[in-house]
Parts: structure tokens; C-alpha cells; sequence
């Protein structure tokens, strides 16, 4: 992952808020591992495990994957 800039601000006295800028690619990257991963394993009625359309899996798991991008970012 290639990060391009961090930045610290202080909007008070007692917090401090904390931004951090990813290079598009790697986030693409992660993106496409994310949701093949799920792919992989998503089963809804009508379809095998793995067969899912990935716009079918966004709209099932997309919260899932969200999360799990996130994490890994």
C-alpha cells in the first residue's frame, strides 16, 4: 500500500483529527481482492458458491465488504 500524504489537525483543545490519502491503485487493488474473496464464498438460492455475479455480490455483501476494505486499508 503507498500512502501520499498524512495530515494532523487539531479542531480543539482535546482532539486531534487524523487524515490519511491512499494512492487510488492501491485502493482499486484491494478493492478487487475484497470482493473476489467474498465472491468466492457467497451463496444465495439460484447460484453455487462462487458464481454470484460480482454486481450481485455488491448489493448482497456490500456493507461486508465496506467494512473489510476499510480494515484492511
Amino acid at each position: 500500500m503507498r500512502i501520499e500524504t498524512v495530515e494532523l489537525t487539531k479542531p480543539s483543545e482535546h482532539e486531534r483529527e487524523l487524515t490519511i490519502t491512499v494512492a487510488q491503485d492501491a485502493v482499486n487493488q484491494e478493492f478487487n481482492h475484497t470482493v473476489n474473496s467474498i465472491q468466492r464464498v457467497a451463496a444465495r438460492p439460484g447460484f453455487r458458491p462462487g458464481k454470484m455475479p460480482k454486481n450481485m455480490v455488491m448489493n448482497f455483501y456490500g456493507n461486508e465488504i465496506k467494512q473489510k476494505l476499510f480494515e484492511k486499508l
